[in-house]
């Protein structure tokens, strides 16, 4: 969504960034001449009525939402308190295969409910736009796909991690993401575990720890069990992750299912090799089926293992295949493609909007 502002004010449109909560480590990303706008609720289901009243007050033409919440408040803003705007939401994951409960659920029945009325749908790949269409009820005609822009990569320095700076001849492998379930870091451990016995290598992993202390728990044990704790960091949330991607032998995506992984976008502007489950969701669509990297089965240590030693001795493909892979998901594209969209609701002034910066 930081990327969406940006590229949309550099191509003269009035864009307004609406957040929960003014915090989050990549706020200093956001454009200075975009102005922010804070809701101020804990949590943003109730923001809907703070919301119509901004975007009355400022005459906003249309306003880009994501993730189900935040697309459900700006719902609630535009069709039930009347703010005029246009509503254009987005799915960044795959719903079906996601477990709701309790009030979750509540929310979901009410969200297959109100995204008929979203005046346009944005899906981050093919298959996203299809279980998108289908676990809500919606009309694939609205739904259009517009794929995550890469990251452009400047110079890159080396981490001052132990890792990295000690003299030791040692692979570096890294994995990026949320320690939570459906990430499954638990697998990549094992997988690493068994990469161990044959090369000399190092396992970094980036992301935030405190979210979900049971599944922490749960990668610090297998951590523990395979006596890998000189071996591997849970390293936590870091702001300049290009710097590790760009210096590690190979990066590891073992999630259960994603919407459209950004870390493999990352890895393609680093020129990393890459190693992923065949995760549902964008993930094929990024590496064209296993073209970019190498592909295992979901919830397999043994072949993910066998993957990571096989990018270690004989990298595929080559770095400047990889980088031209990267340059297929421009922000020119992304942006001329959110353009397009825009231009066939209304014209006017964008807002965008989204639960936190870190989505």
């Amino acid at each position: 969504m930081i990327s969406y502002a940006n590229g949309l004010v550099k191509r003269n449109i009035d864009v307004f960034f609406f957040v929960g909560k003014n915090k989050g480590p990549l706020k200093e990303l956001l454009d200075p001449s975009i102005e922010k706008v804070t809701l101020n609720k804990k949590r943003i289901l109730l923001a809907s009525f703070r919301l119509s009243k901004v975007l009355k007050a400022k005459q906003i033409d249309v306003c880009i939402s994501t993730l189900k919440n935040a697309n459900l408040c700006l719902l609630v803003a535009t069709k039930l308190f009347r703010a005029k705007a246009k509503c254009v939401i987005r799915e960044a994951s795959v719903p079906s295969k996601v477990n709701y409960q309790g009030r979750s659920l509540l929310v979901v029945k009410l969200a297959k409910y109100l995204f008929r009325y979203a005046d346009a749908c944005i899906a981050v790949s093919e298959y996203v736009a299809e279980d998108f269409a289908n676990f809500y009820g919606l009309d694939s005609s609205t739904i259009f796909v517009i794929y995550n822009p890469a990251p452009v990569i400047g110079e890159t320095k080396r981490p001052q991690h132990p890792f990295f700076t000690e003299t030791v001849n040692s692979k570096l492998i890294v994995g990026i993401g949320r320690i939570v379930p459906v990430k499954n870091f638990s697998l990549l451990v094992e997988a690493f575990a068994e990469v161990r016995k044959s090369i000399t290598s190092r396992l970094i992993i980036l992301g935030q720890k405190n979210l979900q202390p049971a599944e922490l728990e749960k990668v610090q044990q297998k951590i523990q069990e395979f006596g890998l704790s000189d071996f591997v960091d849970l390293a936590g949330f870091v702001d300049n992750p290009e710097d590790y991607v760009s210096h590690s032998d190979v990066l590891v995506l073992s999630s259960n299912f994603e919407g459209f992984p950004n870390v493999v976008l990352l890895a393609l502007s680093c020129a990393t090799p890459i190693v992923s489950t065949n995760c549902s969701g964008g993930l094929r669509e990024i590496i064209d089926n296993g073209k970019y990297g190498k592909l295992t089965e979901v919830g397999e240590s043994s072949e993910m293992a066998v993957g990571i030693i096989e990018q270690l001795e004989n990298p595929m493909p080559r770095k400047k295949d990889l980088l031209e892979r990267a340059a297929f998901f421009s922000e020119e594209a992304a942006i001329d493609q959110l353009l397009n969209l825009l231009g066939s609701v209304t014209q006017g002034t964008i807002t965008l909007s989204t639960e936190n910066q870190r989505s």
